[in-house]
């Protein structure tokens, strides 16, 4: 059965896929292939090989951008 699932991320800047990768892992730990005390351990480890796939693009879409007073 499909789902939606609505993830908001908010950061002053964020690096090249990173929440496609956090998107990813939260994916897997809602899927019971990863443990919620595991997404520590990667984050420690500061090394993305440790960390599962990324998510994939299609599904994700933008759909804010806040810059001082400029909305999108």
């Amino acid at each position: 059965k499909a789902q939606i699932v609505s993830i908001a991320v908010k950061g002053n800047a964020f690096l090249y896929r990173q929440v496609r990768n956090m998107v990813g892992c939260l994916a897997d730990v809602g899927q019971k292939k990863l443990c919620p005390s595991t997404v520590q351990e990667i984050l420690m480890a500061k090394d993305r090989r440790k960390a599962p796939a990324m998510a994939p693009a299609h599904g994700l879409y933008l759909a804010n951008v806040e810059h001082g007073d400029f909305y999108i």
